[in-house]
C-alpha cells in the first residue's frame, strides 16, 4: 500500500508542477555500485532507471532547480557467512521504488555546459526481490540453501529506505544531464546486524 501512495504522490505533484512554465519531465538511468555498512562482502553492480521532473527557478542552464524522481534502484549485496568448516555467502539482491526530491545550483562553464550540485532526502519502499546463500564445499558448483523473498515476514530487509541523496555533474544543453551521484540510507535494513544500504554511481537523463 505505501508504494502505491508513494507513486501516487509523486504523479500529483508533477502533474502540479507541469502547469508550470519553468518544469521539465524526462527520463533517468544509471549504473551503481552497491555496497551496504557492516557487510564484508564484495561490492555489487547494481542499477536504477525511472522519471524525472525538474523546476527550474531561472533557466535550464543557470541558478537554483528543485528536482524530483520516481525510480526503480536495485541495491545488491552479499556478505561472507560460515557454516562449520564450510564458507558461505549471502546473497540478496533487493529492488526498491525510490523517490528523491533534491535541491540544485547550476554554473555554467560555457554557452552549452553547466556544472551541477544536488541534494536532499530520498524514500524508498521496498517491493521485491530474493536472498540466498551459497556454500563453497569443493564442488564445481556451489551448494545453495536458505532461498526466500528479501522482504516480507520472514525476509532478511525492512521495506522501508530512507536517506541522503548527493550528487555532481554537468548538463549537456538543455536536455541532457550527466552525473555521479550516491544515496546513504539513514534508517537499517537490518536492525539485528546494523546494516543499512550505501550505492555510489552514474546516471544520464534527458529532459524535455
Amino acid at each position: 500500500m505505501k508504494k502505491f501512495a508513494l507513486v501516487i504522490f509523486t504523479v500529483l505533484l508533477m502533474a502540479d508542477l507541469a502547469a508550470a512554465r519553468k518544469f521539465r519531465f524526462g527520463f533517468e538511468a544509471g549504473l551503481d555500485i552497491s555496497k551496504p555498512s557492516n557487510c564484508d562482502g564484495t561490492a555489487c553492480l547494481a542499477y536504477n532507471y525511472g522519471l524525472l521532473g525538474e523546476y527550474d527557478f531561472k533557466s535550464s542552464m543557470k541558478g537554483a532547480y528543485i528536482i524530483l524522481k520516481l525510480d526503480v534502484a536495485a541495491k545488491h549485496w552479499n556478505h561472507t557467512v560460515m557454516k562449520g568448516s564450510y564458507k558461505g555467502k549471502l546473497i540478496a539482491h533487493p529492488v526498491y521504488l525510490q523517490m528523491p526530491i533534491m535541491v540544485g545550483w547550476r554554473v555554467p562553464v560555457s554557452d552549452k555546459i553547466s556544472l551541477k550540485f544536488e541534494a536532499g532526502p530520498y524514500f524508498a519502499q521496498g517491493y521485491l526481490g530474493a536472498s540466498k546463500v551459497n556454500y563453497y564445499n569443493g564442488h564445481s558448483k556451489p551448494y545453495t540453501e536458505d532461498v526466500k523473498d528479501c522482504f516480507g515476514e520472514n525476509g532478511i530487509c525492512k521495506r522501508f529506505d530512507t536517506g541522503i541523496s548527493l550528487g555532481v555533474g554537468f548538463s549537456v544543453g538543455k536536455y541532457w544531464q550527466f552525473g555521479v551521484n550516491t544515496a546513504i540510507q539513514l534508517n537499517k535494513f537490518d536492525q539485528v546486524n546494523n546494516r543499512s544500504n550505501r550505492t555510489y554511481g552514474l546516471s544520464a537523463g534527458l529532459l524535455f
